[in-house]
């Protein structure tokens, strides 16, 4: 047979020849991989993001109480770059796994090291406060706050833009207000 009919049938190509309407195993493993590669792509990696903490220096203890109490050598952590109680409060778990594999931790000790921190963060966070605001009042600052404004007049088919000049007072409240024409009704031809 010619070359061309040969590579049309299969024979001479690089992947192994198969019973006809069999997938070769090399297919099976290419999709697999394939549906394996996109389920990864879609679950995405769930990464929990820590809310960062601020501290308060006053409340934090002196490093060397907290080095005295956990039994480290203040030199070594000097070494590390650890100065003050808040560097050392600034470790997470694999810093403290990290630097305790390099100092000679044990597990266990890298455990209390590690609670510690985390007591310490405790007690010397800044405790965040939420103010009640008055939505009315907001929106009175805003709108106060605006150069321009537009007014409805009821029963008006259009309505009316104006600018707040520098001597203006605040806007006047959304509620209805009497309309005063400029003339006079002549009585007689009504």
């Amino acid at each position: 047979r010619p070359a061309s009919q040969r590579l049309a049938h299969g024979e001479g190509s690089l992947v192994p020849s198969q019973v006809e309407g069999q997938p070769s195993r090399m297919a099976r493993l290419l999709v697999l991989l394939l549906l394996a590669a996109a389920q990864a792509k879609r679950k995405g990696v769930n990464v929990k993001k820590k809310e960062k903490v601020e501290l308060d220096d006053a409340r934090l203890p002196p490093l060397h109480e907290v080095l005295d109490e956990l039994e480290l050598d203040a030199a070594e952590l000097l070494a590390r770059g650890v100065e003050t109680t808040r560097q050392l409060c600034a470790w997470g778990r694999s810093d403290i796994s990290i630097h305790g594999n390099d100092l000679g931790w044990d597990r266990d000790r890298q455990k209390v090291i590690n609670e510690k921190i985390n007591a310490i963060r405790a007690e010397a966070a800044v405790q965040k406060t939420t103010e009640t605001v008055d939505p009315l009042k907001a929106a009175r600052d805003e709108r106060n706050a605006l150069t321009y404004g537009r007014v409805f007049a009821d029963r008006a088919t259009a309505s009316f833009e104006f600018k707040k000049a520098w001597f203006g007072a605040d806007f006047p409240e959304a509620l209805s207000m009497p309309l005063v024409r400029a003339l006079p009704l002549d009585e007689r031809n009504a």
